[in-house]
């Protein structure tokens, strides 16, 4: 069965020691023990780490800490690890060639170009395509199905992935428009959003993930689409600038009624209601 890894990340497409280790935010994993890498920086800000992860796109190899790779371990390995935001990054993917207790090998490997790195992916959308859900440990069997998606996902450079709080019963409409809104929804589009935001508040409560939560909520927001998707015809384009940042109680409500209420008007209630 091919699997999907979850990495640390490294600033060196997994090819070296990371640079600048005490101030890339992407190694919070490491920095706060989550991910048991070594870590270690001198005085040039080098990471000292002999992890697994500064040797994958040079050795071409991992190991597993929780047990041995069983016979089930064949075919296609993807790569991903998660990011500042809580949610994972596709970045790699390659061929099993050989399993040896705790170990396995692939074939030589480059990660994915920058722009071609899928990000944004939470664990639900995974679990949506197959993914069996993710606890514990740093790999997860997958079927040959669910290889296939993760294909076309690279492929395409993006994924469609529904609103998890928008209702859409129309199949046939679904059908029709799934094809065009692949990229407009897509994960990429959503982490534009949030790149362009100045703070991550919430636009209706002003609730802040990263005042609650301390670094875990840091730079947690949800993406609502103020176009509600069967409001859509087939040539509308969608971009940031029809995206609100919200938080997961706003967005609920957002969508409790048919048709969707605006973020204005929500937050009109909250004032009446306070």
């Amino acid at each position: 069965m091919p699997i999907i890894i979850r990495t640390a990340f490294n600033n060196q497409e997994w090819s070296g020691h990371c640079q600048q280790a005490d101030r890339d935010r992407r190694l919070f994993q490491c920095k706060n023990d989550v991910v048991k890498t070594g870590y270690k920086i001198n005085k040039k800000g080098v990471c000292q780490a002999t992890c697994w992860e500064s040797t994958l796109c040079e050795k071409y190899w991992w190991q597993s800490a929780v047990g041995e790779f069983s016979d089930r371990a064949e075919g296609k390995a993807y790569f991903v690890y998660r990011d500042t935001d809580s949610t994972l990054v596709l970045w790699g993917r390659s061929t099993i060639t050989e399993r040896d207790g705790s170990f396995i090998y692939f074939k030589k490997f480059k990660p994915l170009d920058e722009h071609k790195k899928i990000k944004g992916i939470t664990y639900k959308e995974l679990e949506s395509i197959g993914v069996p859900s993710w606890g514990a440990g740093t790999f997860r069997y997958i079927n040959e199905k669910t290889a296939s998606v993760l294909d076309a996902i690279i492929k395409e450079g993006s994924y469609y992935f529904d609103d998890p709080a928008e209702p859409f019963s129309d199949i046939e409409g679904r059908r029709n428009l799934k094809k065009h809104l692949k990229l407009e929804r897509s994960s990429r589009l959503v982490k534009e959003f949030k790149a362009s935001l100045s703070n991550y508040k919430c636009e209706v409560c002003k609730f802040d993930f990263g005042e609650k939560y301390g670094q875990l909520g840091y730079g947690f927001i949800e993406a609502h689409h103020n176009k509600p998707l069967a409001s859509l015809k087939r040539q509308t384009v969608t971009t940031i600038n029809d995206l609100s940042a919200v938080c997961s109680n706003c967005h609920r409500m957002l969508h409790r009624s048919n048709p969707p209420i605006g973020i204005k008007e929500l937050a009109q209630l909250i004032e009446e209601n306070s």
